[in-house]
């Protein structure tokens, strides 16, 4: 599927799931940080799609056959897709682990290493 070409009309139809994805994303992270119960399993859901969907992306021949050079912005998009798939599975081998983003971290509102 082509987004980026000037007569694609199909734009404002994927927004809506991309915002219910991006909804998806803040609603785990905010319960992780806020130490509540479903937090871990609503993040790690949504860290086991993004991974699966890289996953097959790949899989389905586009490994590297996705890095256009003639194109700098698909080039961009198509990079920061790996290391997205790279990050979530980071960040599931962190949460499967127990040492995920949680409570304990260090919060945002106060330098790091003051008390």
């Amino acid at each position: 599927m082509h987004q980026y070409g000037s007569r694609w009309f199909g734009m404002p139809g994927l927004s809506v799931p991309l915002l219910l994805t991006f909804g998806w994303f803040i609603a785990g992270v905010w319960l992780v940080r806020r130490g509540r119960r479903p937090g871990r399993a609503v993040l790690g859901s949504f860290l086991v799609t993004e991974a699966l969907f890289y996953l097959v992306h790949n899989l389905s021949g586009a490994f590297l056959k996705d890095l256009p050079a003639a194109n700098p912005v698909l080039l961009v998009a198509s990079v920061l897709g790996y290391l997205s798939a790279a990050v979530a599975v980071a960040y599931l081998v962190a949460l499967a682990r127990g040492r995920g983003p949680g409570p304990t971290w260090p919060s945002l509102d106060r330098p790091v290493g003051r008390t």
